[in-house]
C-alpha cells in the first residue's frame, strides 16, 4: 500500500510539471510566427474587411458557412493596438488555457474524477497534435473551445442551483452562448443543455413528469375544461 501511494504521488507530482513545462513550451510560440491556412487567411480578410467598414466579408462576399466571431476577436485587438501575429498567438494560449481549466473543473464536478486523473487528461489535450498545431493558426477551434467549456461549467451549477441562484446564471451564460454559436454554428448544440439545466436537471426533470403525470390521472380536470368550453 506504502509502495502505491508513493508511485501515485510521484505521477501526480510528474504531471504538475510536465503541466508547466508544456504552458512553457505553448507560451514560446508566441515568438513563432503566425501559421496560415485556408480557413484563417479568410477569417484574415473577414477582419480586415470589418476594420475598412465593410462587414465581415471575404473579398465583398459575405461568408455564411464562417460565422463572424472569431475575426470579431481579431478585430478587438487590432483596434486595441495589438493586432500582431504573435497578439493572435496569445490570444489562442490564454484560451487554451481557459477552456483546460473549465474542463478540469467539469471532470471534477460532473464526472467526479480524482484530481489526479483530471489533470492528467488535461496534460493529454495539451499535448494533442490538435491543439499545438492549432494554437498557431488564426481559427476559431480554441477561442470555441474556451467558450463552450465556460459555457458548460456554468450551465451545470446552474442545475442544481436555487431558483433565483440558477436564474442569474442563465442570464450570465445566454450572451456567452450567442458568442458560442458565432465562433461556430455548432454552438446551437448548447441549447438543449441550457434547456436542462433551465427545468433544473433530474430533479425538475421528475417534478415536470410527477405534474403531467398528476394532470393525465386526474379526471376532474378534463371534466372542468370540458365545462367551460362552448362551441
Amino acid at each position: 500500500m506504502n509502495t502505491m501511494m508513493a508511485r501515485v504521488r510521484s505521477l501526480s507530482s510528474f504531471t504538475r510539471l510536465a503541466l508547466a513545462l508544456v504552458s512553457l513550451a505553448y507560451l514560446l510560440q508566441v515568438l513563432t510566427p503566425l501559421r496560415l491556412v485556408g480557413d484563417g487567411i479568410d477569417y484574415l480578410l473577414e477582419a480586415s474587411s470589418a476594420m475598412d467598414g465593410g462587414g465581415f466579408r471575404v473579398h465583398g462576399e459575405s461568408t455564411i458557412r464562417r460565422p463572424p466571431g472569431y475575426p470579431a476577436l481579431i478585430v478587438v485587438l487590432a483596434k486595441a493596438g495589438v493586432g500582431y501575429s504573435w497578439a493572435i498567438v496569445a490570444l489562442n494560449c490564454l484560451l487554451l488555457g481557459v477552456g483546460c481549466w473549465a474542463s478540469y473543473l467539469l471532470l471534477r464536478r460532473s464526472l467526479q474524477i480524482e484530481t489526479d486523473a483530471a489533470q492528467f487528461i488535461c496534460l493529454m489535450t495539451l499535448l494533442s497534435s490538435v491543439m499545438i498545431r492549432h494554437v498557431t493558426y488564426p481559427l476559431s477551434d480554441i477561442s470555441y473551445f474556451a467558450a463552450s467549456s465556460i459555457c458548460l461549467l456554468v450551465l451545470l451549477s446552474a442545475e442544481t442551483d436555487v431558483l433565483v441562484r440558477r436564474f442569474w446564471r442563465l442570464i450570465f451564460v445566454l450572451p456567452l452562448i450567442a458568442f458560442c454559436i458565432e465562433l461556430r454554428t455548432v454552438g446551437i448544440t448548447l441549447i438543449p443543455v441550457l434547456m436542462w439545466a433551465t427545468i433544473g436537471g433530474q430533479d425538475g426533470a421528475r417534478t415536470i413528469v410527477r405534474w403531467l403525470w398528476d394532470i393525465d390521472s386526474d379526471p376532474g380536470f378534463y371534466c372542468s375544461d370540458c365545462c367551460c368550453w362552448r362551441p
